[in-house]
C-alpha cells in the first residue's frame, strides 16, 4: 500500500534492515563493537 503510493524502493516497515541503511547511532556502534570484541575473543561461539 505505502510502497506503490509513495513510489518507494522497498517496504518502509520491514524488519529486514540492511546494514548500509541502518542509522549508525552511538548505541548501535557500541553494540557492533561489543559483538566484534566477542567474536575476536571467541567467547560467545561466533565463527
Amino acid at each position: 500500500m505505502y510502497k506503490t503510493f509513495y513510489s518507494l524502493a522497498q517496504t518502509p516497515f520491514s524488519k529486514d534492515i540492511r546494514p548500509e541503511n541502518a542509522f549508525l547511532s552511538i548505541d548501535y556502534q557500541g553494540a557492533l563493537g561489543a559483538l566484534h570484541y566477542l567474536k575476536e575473543r571467541k567467547e560467545w561461539g561466533f565463527s
